[in-house]
């Protein structure tokens, strides 16, 4: 399993950023919705490749079962 990590970093001028790790395509957004609407206006964003990853989910048990043609 992943892991999800934020780090924030609080500048001498007060600005707030906030770095994710471990999160795949808008996660990360997600992630620091309410941190960012805490800490005040979004002044830059600088996406990673993450960022463009599609995130695969499984959503139902698959079972898989092969038989000899001749069954």
């Amino acid at each position: 399993m992943k892991m999800e990590e934020l780090e924030i970093i609080i500048l001498r001028d007060g600005t707030v950023q906030v770095r994710t790790r471990g999160f795949t395509g808008n996660q990360c957004l997600t992630a620091t919705k309410e941190l960012e609407e805490a800490t005040g206006t979004v002044t830059e964003r600088n996406l990673t490749s993450a960022y463009y990853e599609k995130e695969c989910v499984v959503k139902d048990d698959i079972s898989i079962s092969c038989r000899n043609e001749e069954e």
